[in-house]
């Protein structure tokens, strides 16, 4: 749907302020497919795909990964304390498929979870979230990295689609699949793995 942004500044011979959008849906995992209750691998040396079904509306996306496990003191026998780290995946990308290779994935966990002998951890689930932006987003991240870098003209982005003045008027839409486990050799890399043994993963 289109929906359209008015402002009256009450003035006398100031015109109406407008902006026009159209709403961003909800975009769709593909890989992994909710459908089929897919199991998430991360292997060091390879690649691990993650895909999407886009629309007509949506333009640019962030991609992250929520990995929720619980904690204790270590021989304590008290109740497990929920936790969760969120991995940034990708940021700001056009493509509706990516390959991230798996030694990211450890190497994030070992830099989002503190070493601590004196705590065990369980794994529980990871989450996906993805964050959809309409074209107006797009179009204004676009003229911002223009402006980067040593050649660019370090001007300051002025994109605005407002009929006067300087603004965005955009929409954008966040999808979630929750409760997603990974393979047991992704679970075995955790707990024996070079960069993550020392998490304490039980």
């Amino acid at each position: 749907k289109i929906y359209e942004l008015v402002i009256d500044r009450k003035k006398e011979n100031l015109p109406l302020v407008t902006a026009q959008t159209v709403i961003v849906i909800e975009t769709q995992f593909r890989t992994p497919n909710p459908a089929s209750q897919s199991i998430i691998h991360f292997d060091y040396g390879q690649f691990s795909t993650f895909a999407w079904r886009t629309h007509d509306f949506g333009a640019i996306y962030d991609l992250y990964l929520r990995f929720n496990y619980r904690e204790r003191t270590a021989g304590s026998g008290d109740v497990y304390e929920p936790k969760s780290v969120q991995w940034k995946v990708v940021s700001e990308v056009e493509a509706t498929k990516i390959e991230v290779q798996g030694i990211q994935f450890y190497s994030f966990l070992s830099g989002a979870i503190n070493r601590d002998p004196s705590v065990e951890r369980i794994f529980t689930s990871v989450d996906l979230i993805l964050d959809c932006g309409g074209t107006e987003i797009q179009e204004y991240i676009r003229l911002g990295d223009a402006n980067l870098g040593i050649t660019s003209s370090q001007d300051i982005p002025t994109y605005s689609n407002l009929s006067e003045g300087r603004g965005l008027f955009s929409s954008s839409y966040k999808s979630e699949y929750n409760g997603l486990s990974l393979s047991n050799p992704t679970l075995d890399s955790i707990l024996l793995g070079t960069v993550t043994a020392g998490l304490n993963f039980q």
